[in-house]
């Protein structure tokens, strides 16, 4: 028959086990979930502008979050999306100007919202305080179970 010392700690490794799981599992469901592709390359914002000019590119992508931030989708290569950031204050389409691209020819628009939305970050604000909250309750319980296999539980 177990102490209780070591019915104690028994259960504490279980609920820590049990923690590192639930934690690798969320990670999974984050990561499979997570909508954001990862861009083939990088290509410089000269190289962007001059193969606007040439008529090779498709489609430019100005991100959500950062209107800085451009994925650049060829037409010869329609799967592949590649990463590319202005430097300074002007936008694409000024710089597309600039540049004496037809801008009838290229699609430029804004990222639409990630399929998530606000879900994800109200989870990732959560998620930290829920996790706190569960160890305070999980070790305010084993304190008590160990105070009431001691016999020395006042309540």
């Amino acid at each position: 028959m177990l102490t209780a010392a070591q019915s104690f700690q028994k259960n504490l490794r279980r609920a820590f086990i049990a923690v590192i799981l639930l934690v690798a599992v969320l990670a999974l469901f984050f990561n499979w979930f997570s909508d954001t592709p990862q861009p083939s390359g990088t290509i410089g914002l000269s190289q962007l502008l001059a193969d606007a000019q040439k008529g090779k590119i498709a489609q430019i992508e100005i991100q959500r979050d950062d209107p800085r931030d451009l994925f650049v989708y060829y037409k010869n290569q329609p799967q592949s999306q590649f990463y590319t950031r202005i430097d300074n204050d002007a936008g694409i389409i000024e710089l597309l100007s600039k540049a004496s691209v037809p801008l009838d020819t290229l699609d430029v628009h804004v990222a639409p919202p990630p399929a998530w939305g606000g879900v994800s970050n109200t989870i990732a604000i959560l998620l930290p305080l829920v996790v706190m909250a569960g160890f305070f309750i999980l070790f305010t319980q084993l304190r008590r179970m160990q105070q009431r296999s001691q016999g020395t539980d006042k309540g």
